[in-house]
């Protein structure tokens, strides 16, 4: 009515019509004489009146309002949870004592044209205050200098050893190497991600604390090092925090956490063998494994202060090149691991993450669509003042959800900056990715890992986080004949 009276008749009005009531024209319907019957042509309009617009609008709007209520429940939730699971460290941080014994540990790197960044990353490695048995870099088919660079670098600390293979994939990289490990923990790290000097400690704790030995996987804390980079970095450093750290923790509680992320992630040896490794039938290797291990009935667990740092795609073709593979590869994973929806011997991840994720999917989906045709008509009306109390109020539930997040997780208050532009690119950008990615699995088309590009401009001192968890700049190595018990120079080795 308001279109009618507010645009339609003054249009109208300018052109020459004009515009009278009945009464006004008609004598007998001032005098309330005339009955009117409508037609059976006008009935049946009616009810298609009612059937296509009336009735799926207010279905529509109810679906709409309801889904709103249930994302910020589901967010405040999370948050809750997430509190919980700091309260829960920061116990046993205070009841922590002294490890019996000290695990065997592997650090495994899969690379493929890091020679940029890879001895940045060793050197990391290697300044870890947890002992380090070895370091495996499985170099896999570069062509350009990676090889030599880890050579140079095997010469300065035996610990690190060189595995090559033509070029097969990351999976086929990562179990390469596992075949030849001896730890009895793997930690996985990217070949672009620098580690605090505190992160392998945080991880190994959750082993030395497993009694049962049934902790098959402990999740890192990936976190943006390059993120003072433009706008694009800053609004990623705000979606690890906000969306996967805060959703991780949560999980966590729930012993439901579906995804680890493969930038820093410590395996049990064991645990990876019986699950057959990593499969190369999927993108989201990590995600695969992690379910899979939950369905063998190990415990996948998350070490909050074991940050590692890594390098957040910086331009758009970039970004969208990475998440259309991370989506399509959680969507493999969630799909072959199906049977855990409603399972109930994983409550955690069959009646709150499976669904969840079925959720996140479908509202972008189906209701961003609509969103931007509302707004676009409410636009043309003067409908304006509508649409600004409906994003204030969106912006005011996301700045106090990413409020909470960053003081839970310690990180820096500075990228609460971002928080008025934060949806505006993420939801865009994951009905794109949703699409995209339905598009490719209808059409059959075989999705391959896109590499992104690379800068190296991780800043291994950025955020609250860094400084409170002893993340180091590169040292130098250990020479192997510097190290205690090491043989004597010229020595059998």
């Amino acid at each position: 009515m308001a279109y009618v009276r507010d645009y339609l008749i003054p249009a109208a009005r300018a052109h020459g019509y004009t515009f009278t009531t009945l009464p006004a024209s008609s004598s007998a319907f001032a005098n309330g004489n005339v009955h009117v019957t409508p037609s059976w042509a006008d009935e049946a309009t009616l009810v298609v009146t009612k059937t296509l617009y009336v009735w799926p609008t207010f279905v529509m709007h109810d679906l709409f309002l309801f889904t709103v209520a249930l994302t910020a429940a589901i967010g405040l939730l999370n948050i809750g949870l997430a509190f919980l699971r700091s309260r829960e460290e920061r116990r046993w941080r205070a009841q922590e004592v002294a490890p019996t014994r000290t695990i065997p540990v592997t650090v495994l790197l899969a690379a493929y044209n890091e020679e940029k960044l890879i001895e940045r990353t060793i050197r990391t490695v290697l300044a870890s205050s947890y002992p380090i048995s070895e370091v495996v870099v499985v170099d896999d088919g570069s062509t350009d200098a990676t090889s030599a660079v880890v050579t140079r670098l095997m010469a300065q600390d035996a610990r690190i050893r060189l595995l090559r293979q033509p070029n097969a994939g990351k999976s086929a990289a990562l179990n390469h190497g596992l075949t030849t490990t001896q730890g009895e923990v793997v930690i996985t790290i990217d070949a672009d991600t620098i580690v605090g000097a505190q992160t392998v400690s945080h991880l190994m704790r959750r082993y030395e604390r497993d009694a049962e030995g049934r902790i098959g996987v402990v999740a890192g804390a990936v976190r943006v090092g390059n993120y003072r980079s433009n706008v694009l970095t800053r609004w990623q450093a705000l979606e690890y925090v906000t969306q996967i750290g805060i959703d991780r923790a949560a999980q966590a509680v729930l012993n439901a956490i579906a995804i680890v992320p493969g930038a820093c992630t410590a395996w049990r040896r064991e645990a990876i063998l019986e699950a057959g490794g990593f499969k190369d039938d999927n993108l989201a290797e990590d995600a695969d494994l992690a379910l899979t291990l939950h369905r063998l009935g190990w415990r996948v667990d998350q070490a909050g202060e074991a940050y590692a740092f890594t390098e957040a795609p910086d331009t758009m073709d970039d970004l969208l090149k990475q998440r259309v593979r991370w989506t399509y590869g959680i969507m493999q994973a969630m799909w072959k691991h199906r049977s855990l929806l409603f399972s109930r011997r994983h409550p955690g991840l069959g009646f709150f993450v499976y669904p969840m994720y079925i959720l996140n999917q479908l509202i972008p989906l189906v209701f961003l669509p609509i969103i931007v045709v509302v707004t676009v008509l409410s636009l043309e009306n003067g409908g304006w003042p509508k649409i600004v109390e409906f994003f204030a109020a969106f912006v005011v539930y996301q700045f106090l959800v990413s409020f909470l997040a960053i003081s839970f997780l310690g990180e820096d208050r500075g990228l609460l900056r971002i928080v008025p532009i934060y949806r505006v690119i993420y939801e865009p950008l994951r009905a794109y990715l949703l699409y995209a990615t339905v598009v490719s699995a209808l059409k059959g088309i075989q999705m391959r890992w896109n590499r992104v590009h690379r800068t190296g401009s991780v800043d291994p001192h950025l955020g609250a986080a860094a400084q409170r968890h002893g993340t180091v700049a590169p040292v130098g190595l250990t020479p192997e004949a510097e190290r205690p018990g090491a043989p004597a120079p010229g020595g059998p080795r």
